[in-house]
């Protein structure tokens, strides 16, 4: 069942894994604490769902300056205590639709306003030159390389409430980010309002983001190159085929999505072609890929168009 028009390069969650998930949040000692990112799949569905079985919600950017947001905020849904009602409430909200990267969970004794003060801490970024950013924790794409980007202080603000966030990964898996035996955090981290990101954690992200982004520019642009199926893996090709760019110097993006086209239309190996040896020496010297090509002789299509196919090749003359 899907819930909107967007479009996720991602495989189908595995709802059969919920039953010990549900296990896991209703243990002994602590509250099962859902995350649903109501920007990726409809917010009166969750709220309906939620409130048939009497779980509580709670909107975790309302007392920040990303308020706005409202129902498209992200939510937290404070879970049954019953292991059945909890399995049956995220089976329920993981069939509204099963390619939506927008749940996660986790166990806490935190309150549900502690949680929110710092999950929002962790919504309202600021980087380079005190630029504030939205950083969208609750998007399951986002949410493991947030994480992992993050310094061992920035980590503990977050570890204070849980000791292993839980999350479907792109291949529909459960997966999960260890938190616990982190050390105390920073005064200075605890005394933020968002959580500040320096360049290297800046570029990390950015690089991180970018396969989910060509693959967008793909539907929109080229959507006969773009599998109905497992788009997890064929993210994890975009991904690949963006360092191969990298490493040949392709840096502006309609050069990287250009050689993702030439990738997918003609072949992963169009690049080891001859006939390209001087488009990369002029690539790696600042020329634009997306230029060059207007230039290509006849021979050089020719190349390529054995190695893709004539019935693709039209595709990488975008």
């Amino acid at each position: 069942m899907r819930s909107s028009n967007l479009d996720f390069a991602t495989n189908p969650h595995d709802l059969n894994a919920l039953d010990d998930q549900a296990a896991w949040l209703t243990q002994a000692g602590e509250q099962g604490w859902l995350l649903v990112d109501t920007a990726l799949i409809a917010f009166d569905r969750v709220q309906a769902i939620a409130f048939g079985y009497g779980a509580e919600i709670f909107n975790t950017l309302s007392d920040s300056s990303l308020s706005v947001y409202r129902s498209k905020a992200p939510h937290l849904l404070q879970l049954p205590p019953v292991r059945h009602a909890t399995q049956a409430l995220l089976e329920e909200l993981g069939d509204i639709d099963r390619l939506a990267p927008a749940m996660s969970w986790f166990c806490s004794v935190s309150s549900a306003q502690a949680l929110c003060a710092d999950l929002a801490w962790l919504a309202q970024a600021v980087v380079e030159d005190d630029v504030k950013v939205y950083a969208r924790f609750a998007d399951t794409r986002v949410l493991p390389d947030l994480l992992q980007s993050m310094s061992v202080s920035q980590r503990a603000r977050i570890a204070r409430h849980m000791a292993e966030w839980r999350y479907f990964n792109r291949s529909g898996h459960v997966c999960s980010v260890q938190l616990a035996d982190t050390p105390a955090p920073d005064r200075a981290v605890m005394t933020q309002t968002g959580i500040l990101f320096d360049r290297v954690q800046t570029d990390r992200l950015i690089a991180a983001a970018e396969a989910d982004s060509m693959f967008a520019l793909l539907l929109s642009n080229t959507p006969e190159l773009v599998p109905a199926d497992d788009r997890a893996a064929f993210h994890a090709r975009l991904a690949e085929d963006l360092e191969r760019a990298s490493a040949y110097k392709v840096t502006v993006a309609r050069d990287r999505f250009q050689f993702l086209v030439l990738s997918l239309s003609c072949g992963r190996d169009f690049d080891k072609s001859r006939s390209l040896n001087d488009t990369w020496t002029h690539v790696a010297n600042g020329a634009s890929l997306t230029d060059l090509m207007q230039g290509w002789p006849e021979h050089t299509w020719a190349d390529l168009e054995l190695a893709g196919g004539t019935h693709r090749l039209a595709s990488a003359k975008v």
